[in-house]
């Protein structure tokens, strides 16, 4: 295999833009700011004789730190390509840095035949003290298409780290409030309402019911999951909905909340339309404080829109 190169700054592609959306009812809602949590740099490269594609994973930096006490931490890449998940690569694991150094490369077999345009290239980095599931610092996403060039060059990339897992059009907005007491070891989350839940193709309005599941994680253990409510007839329902939580001050830290809007089945399974992770970490790639950051800041309730994604 050829070099890769080696990777310059002033090259890369950068995905910086933010979701500042307003709903597609009219209706003037708060800003909508995706939170991110670190840039990867990379580069692709596809050998169309071989059909083998090439990722250089260069390193990450900006990560955000787990906590005042103990801010770095060991992380390691997966790397796969959606979405069939069937093959995937971890990374050497990066010892106590937020910007750690990778310099590896990995190879995928592409079927051609498929078309790039159905692959999705995924780069998710992870603390390597916690489980996979739902902890992932952030994932990097690519459709394949944007990295195959006809002179078969390398793309160099700087992405941004986001919870987005997997690539989906608009899924709708959630107005979420966090509190935390630590006289009380209390955590509070409040399900407001959601805007503009995208219809199923075939589905009218009028039949479609929706709830929001919260799944409480604190480290390696799913501690409790609870729900609102079904609501009826809306793409805007209205939940106003408080869930309590007593979690010590030595846990927050280490504590995520999967909050999750579901489509009730009915003759079926329901269906996940899109979730929010929130936690553990305090600050974004920016240096803002994260919702989960501004919650523990203060004493008064932060309340926020985020965009929900897969």
């Amino acid at each position: 295999m050829e070099d890769l190169g080696q990777l310059r700054p002033e090259l890369y592609q950068t995905d910086e833009k933010c979701a500042h959306e307003r709903p597609k009812s009219g209706k003037k809602i708060e800003e909508v700011v995706e939170e991110f949590y670190g840039n990867t740099w990379f580069a692709v490269r596809f050998d169309r004789k071989e059909s083998r594609l090439y990722i250089h994973l260069s390193k990450i930096t900006d990560l955000p730190p787990r906590s005042q006490r103990a801010p770095t931490y060991d992380t390691f890449v997966n790397i796969c390509l959606l979405p069939d998940e069937k093959h995937s690569f971890n990374s050497r694991i990066a010892k106590n840095n937020l910007n750690p150094p990778f310099e590896e490369v990995f190879t995928f077999n592409v079927d051609k035949s498929r078309g790039f345009e159905n692959y999705t290239l995924r780069l998710s980095a992870y603390n390597a003290d916690l489980p996979q599931w739902y902890n992932a610092i952030g994932h990097t996403l690519v459709p394949l298409a944007d990295c195959v060039t006809p002179d078969e060059k390398p793309q160099d990339f700087k992405r941004k780290l986001s919870r987005k897992a997997k690539l989906s059009e608009d899924l709708g907005r959630i107005l979420i409030s966090l509190a935390y007491l630590p006289s009380l070891d209390r955590l509070s989350v409040v399900i407001l309402r959601v805007h503009d839940i995208p219809l199923q193709k075939g589905l009218s309005e009028e039949y479609l019911e929706t709830y929001v599941k919260v799944r409480l994680i604190c480290g390696s253990e799913k501690i409790k999951t609870e729900r609102t409510p079904s609501i009826k007839g809306t793409v805007n329902p209205v939940f106003a909905e408080s869930l309590g939580y007593v979690i010590p001050a030595f846990f927050i830290e280490r504590t995520v909340l999967v909050i999750q809007l579901m489509q009730k089945g009915h003759l079926r399974r329901d269906k996940l339309i899109g979730q929010v992770i929130l936690g553990p970490y305090l600050l974004t790639d920016s240096k803002n404080l994260s919702h989960f950051g501004q919650m523990l800041a203060g004493r008064e309730a932060v309340k926020k829109w985020h965009c929900l994604y897969l």
